[in-house]
């Protein structure tokens, strides 16, 4: 399944619904004694942490994360695993946001 979109927007605004969960705790990643974790999950993290939207790097993961919460809040039909979820640590620090 994909579903291909044009952006219409910058990284920042694209990002700016996922940023907002991440901060409220809505995003969770595996814990790590899930048997989802994996070093994707620092990866991840580290992605999150230090992403401006100008310029980064790294932003694929960012941007695929975005794709996937937009489907998920539009009422996709995805249905994802079932995960032992944790809070992450940088929770609160998405992009500096």
């Amino acid at each position: 399944w994909l579903n291909g979109l044009h952006a219409t927007s910058d990284k920042v605004v694209r990002s700016t619904e996922l940023r907002k969960g991440w901060n409220l705790g809505n995003v969770l990643v595996p814990a790590k004694d899930s048997p989802y974790y994996g070093p994707w999950v620092e990866e991840l993290e580290q992605e999150f942490r230090v992403f401006t939207g100008v310029g980064d790097a790294h932003d694929d993961i960012v941007d695929g994360v975005t794709a996937l919460f937009d489907e998920l809040q539009s009422g996709s039909s995805f249905v994802a695993p079932k995960v032992t979820p944790r809070r992450s640590r940088y929770a609160g620090g998405f992009g500096g946001f």
